[in-house]
């Protein structure tokens, strides 16, 4: 992972809290039928004042679930509060398709703030966010595979 990026501001009063180009070098799966944290994509970051409105928005690419007739949620968060709540329905095996996150909290404190998502799936179903097949296109060709990550409060 890499281009971190933390409180930058433009003339436009939107800041940049947090951004990231983030790479993939191998699957990031869920197969739990209770909600757990995906650690790989919790990431803090820092308001360096109080927002009234923050914005997540995040891109994984090739997200799919290995089963037919199986579904999964992703719950995203801001510190304890779901700013965005998904469901995936997968109706044949390994139909992927890129996912786009969006969400926003409208009180955001100045201080550190955690960004996180948690996931599950039904029973004998495992969620990719993303699928990372290593003799694919997706790792074949260059550039690699890669999601992005973008943070950005306004007053």
């Amino acid at each position: 992972m890499y281009d971190n990026m933390n409180n930058t501001s433009n003339n436009r009063g939107t800041d940049i809290l947090y951004s990231q180009k983030i790479m993939y070098n191998s699957n990031v799966t869920v197969f739990n039928r209770d909600f757990t944290e995906v650690a790989f994509y919790s990431r803090n970051f820092c308001a360096t004042k109080d927002y009234n409105f923050v914005k997540v928005e995040l891109n994984i690419p090739f997200t799919g679930i290995d089963n037919a007739n199986h579904r999964a949620r992703i719950v995203v968060y801001i510190d304890d509060e779901v700013i965005c709540d998904s469901t995936i329905h997968t109706p044949a095996n390994w139909i992927l398709y890129p996912l786009f996150i969006s969400g926003f909290s409208l009180n955001v404190k100045e201080g550190m703030h955690m960004f996180k998502i948690k996931a599950c799936v039904d029973d004998g179903g495992t969620l990719y966010i993303p699928h990372v097949n290593p003799d694919c296109i997706e790792s074949t060709k260059e550039p690699k595979i890669s999601g992005s990550l973008l943070i950005t409060g306004t007053n």
